[in-house]
C-alpha cells in the first residue's frame, strides 16, 4: 500500500499538484484491498 500511494503522489506532483486528494487515497486503498 505505501508503494501504491507513493506512485499516486508522484503522478500528482508531475501533473502540478502538491499531493493526492483524500478521495484518491481512499480509492487507492480500496483498490489494494480488492486485490488482496
Amino acid at each position: 500500500l505505501p508503494l501504491v500511494l507513493a506512485h499516486k503522489t508522484l503522478k500528482a506532483m508531475k501533473s502540478g499538484r502538491e499531493k493526492v486528494s483524500r478521495e484518491e487515497v481512499e480509492q487507492s486503498v480500496k483498490e489494494v484491498q480488492d486485490e488482496a
